[in-house]
């Protein structure tokens, strides 16, 4: 029997994957029932006489602001989630002590002995997960964090022993075993270099910095003739605050991949965590940290080394820069592989936008372009692929165009919706995205290229006069609004000039109909909330309403103080889309290459009219470039002196918007 596992319905509104050509198999694990803490348990699942092309471990964690064992728990502790293989027991003798600390002897005087079982596991980490500042957090039904796990396919077999160290939320573990040829079959997985059990000082775990290099040496290792891949797996978070850089957990530094020699990859492992979907938590969630942020899985990153095999052998190192304080946990594993089974190939990965899965609440309910995540699973490079997708009866086509690499995943910006045709205020609705023709040839696994979202509209408002009010904290000049229409047109932003500390100000905007963003940045991304800063006083504010027939005021929305980098409102004006808002965007309308460094080529061979506008955007939506663009051609937009990072761009014609795409200008 064939079926679709709807993710969606089984884990908090996860995206829909369609499970074909067999069966999906789902191993429940621990459950919310099992308790908090350290637990242990013995499961069974599948033999392993199947192929899969991907396995998940889907891990939910649930917690309220109150109740008996429900409370989040209040600190942002590093939890692993572990699979343990039986290596041996050992047997040790003791003699019997009591309360007093005398040994116990039977009736003939002799000791009474104790024979105890040690068992003797390798142990094995799936997943890294940090949890959340609890303290006034409650995550309603659960989150749920995929983590694919499909490189463990060796070991997930049988009779399989678990061990979860999550001690501050209730947690439900699934596995989810999704049928079909992978990528490439598993060969081996070997451990590299793993710091579990490693003290370093006292209960801290980890490597040390400043002895880093000293551990992770410089590595050969012998392949077998098999083992045609290779992929380094790698999880490291940084702990420990000792210094005046509080190293590790905060402290910038640049890590660095070497195969045969050559330095394959190199990055700072701070990541931003301003932008933490769940949000807001109690503690300085907000803070950018080392390979993590509270609420989050820790960071996997993959790294090909299957180019720099030599002799069938590879060469490989991972250097990070010294620290007089602080240390990495470590989880560096080898992965080996056969050859890629597919030259041409490509999988959905995620519908970021438009969703209820909260790890993309940021930007939802939205009134923008749809936004998908696709992967090259193909040997070859992906130059070309046809985009399905749509709304019920309402389906569009759109043709990307790029250069992906294998194994690698990029964001795809699609053409405008007109959002009135979905719903109405508030309306929900089912997403749907399938990919078609990688390279302009059939895909030879269709069932991984659909997928499916569930999602909510945002609000209508049968009004047109809005007032926004803001009330700034102590840091003025860091935190702005702004209001732009759904086409990408700005209608007012705030006005820095003469704030004052504590003192609200308003502004009266009237709306035509239509969608609109209301948007609220922080530069520090640390929102409104002056108790990061050791500063005492009011947090700022920031709220929109609407007049209503009777001339009095009503609340729309309330930005959260806590709100870290940036946080967003859509909703529509008597409508979502309205009469001058109306962007066409043509299918076959592109750009190309993204990223690009110095020109952009602007693909217009679809426009009919003689002239058109091209603006640039940077990534506040201010414009930064206008240039006159001619239709029926392919025009170069010369970006050299733009600066590095996210731009967007749109073309009009007879001053309307017809088309908005984005670019990455290195």
């Amino acid at each position: 029997m064939r079926h679709v596992i709807l993710i969606s319905a089984l884990f908090c509104a996860m995206s829909a994957l369609q499970a074909d050509p067999g069966d999906s198999t789902i191993i429940q694990t621990f459950s919310f029932s099992s308790g908090r803490g350290t637990k242990t348990g013995t499961f069974l699942f599948p033999d392993g006489s199947k192929q899969y092309e991907k396995i998940l471990m889907v891990y939910t964690v649930k917690c309220n602001t109150s109740g008996a064992n429900g409370v989040c728990g209040e600190w942002d502790y590093d939890q692993a989630t572990e699979l343990l293989r039986f290596v041996r027991t050992d047997t040790s003798i003791n003699a019997v002590i009591d309360t007093s600390g005398n040994v116990v002897t039977d009736s003939s005087g002799n000791a009474i002995m104790d024979t105890s079982i040690n068992t003797i596991y390798d142990i094995w980490r799936l997943g890294v997960y940090i949890t959340p500042y609890g303290n006034g957090l409650t995550l309603g039904d659960g989150w749920s964090w995929m983590y694919d796990v499909s490189d463990f396919v060796h070991l997930l077999k049988d009779s399989v022993t678990l061990r979860d160290h999550n001690s501050q939320q209730n947690l439900d573990l699934k596995f989810v075993f999704i049928e079909g040829t992978p990528v490439r079959e598993v060969i081996s997985i070997r451990k590299i270099w793993d710091s579990r059990g490693v003290g370093f000082p006292g209960y801290w775990e980890g490597y040390p910095l400043n002895k880093f290099d000293d551990i992770v040496r410089d590595t050969t290792i012998a392949l077998m003739p098999e083992e045609k891949g290779v992929k380094l797996l790698s999880t490291i978070t940084g702990h420990m605050m000792n210094g005046n850089n509080a190293a590790a957990e905060f402290s910038h530094n640049v890590h660095t991949i070497l195969a045969d020699g050559n330095v394959i990859e190199q990055f700072d492992i701070i990541q931003q965590c301003s932008n933490n979907p769940m949000y807001p938590q109690g503690g300085t969630w907000v803070y950018a940290r080392a390979g993590w942020c509270t609420g989050m899985p820790g960071t996997v990153r993959e790294f090909e080394l299957t180019p720099y095999v030599v002799n069938n052998s590879i060469n490989f190192d991972y250097d990070v820069q010294s620290d007089p304080n602080g240390v990495y946990k470590i989880d560096l594993k080898m992965v080996t592989y056969g050859e890629v089974n597919r030259p041409v190939d490509v999988a959905m990965v995620d519908i970021i936008a438009p969703t209820d899965n909260l790890q993309h609440k940021r930007y939802n309910p939205t009134l923008g372009n749809p936004i998908i995540k696709i992967k090259n699973t193909g040997a070859d490079r992906l130059t070309a692929l046809e985009i399905s997708y749509g709304f019920g009866a309402q389906s569009f086509t759109y043709q990307w165009t790029g250069s992906l690499s294998f194994m690698k995943e990029t964001e795809v910006t699609l053409p405008f919706v007109n959002w009135d045709a979905v719903g109405g205020s508030e309306a929900s609705g089912t997403f749907f995205v399938e990919l078609r023709n990688p390279n302009g040839v059939a895909d030879p696994t269709p069932y991984n290229n659909k997928m499916t979202s569930t999602f909510k509209l945002p609000p209508i408002y049968t009004a047109n006069d809005f007032r926004m009010s803001f009330k700034p904290d102590k840091r003025i000049s860091e935190t702005k609004w702004r209001v732009i229409s759904i086409a990408g047109n700005a209608v007012m932003a705030q006005s820095q000039g003469g704030m004052n500390y504590g003192q609200t100000y308003t502004a009266d905007i009237t709306l035509p109909s239509g969608g609109y963003m209301l948007e609220l940045t922080d530069a520090a991304g640390n929102g409104m909330i002056g108790w990061l800063h050791n500063e005492t006083g009011l947090d700022g504010a920031a709220y929109l309403r609407r007049k209503t027939e009777y001339d009095t005021w009503i609340s729309c929305y309330t930005f959260k103080a806590d709100f870290g980098d940036a946080e967003r409102f859509y909703f529509g004006v008597n409508q979502f889309t309205g009469i001058n808002e109306q962007p066409s965007n043509l299918a076959n309308l592109s750009i190309y290459p993204n990223p690009a460094q110095t020109e952009l080529n602007l693909d217009l061979t679809q426009l009919t009219a003689t002239y058109a506008t091209a603006t640039v955007y940077d990534i506040t939506g201010r414009a930064i470039a206008t240039q006159q663009v001619i239709s029926g051609q392919i025009n170069t937009i010369d970006i050299n002196n733009l600066t590095s990072g996210m731009h967007f761009i749109t073309v009009s014609e007879a001053g309307h918007n017809i088309w908005r795409g984005k670019f990455m200008k290195l």
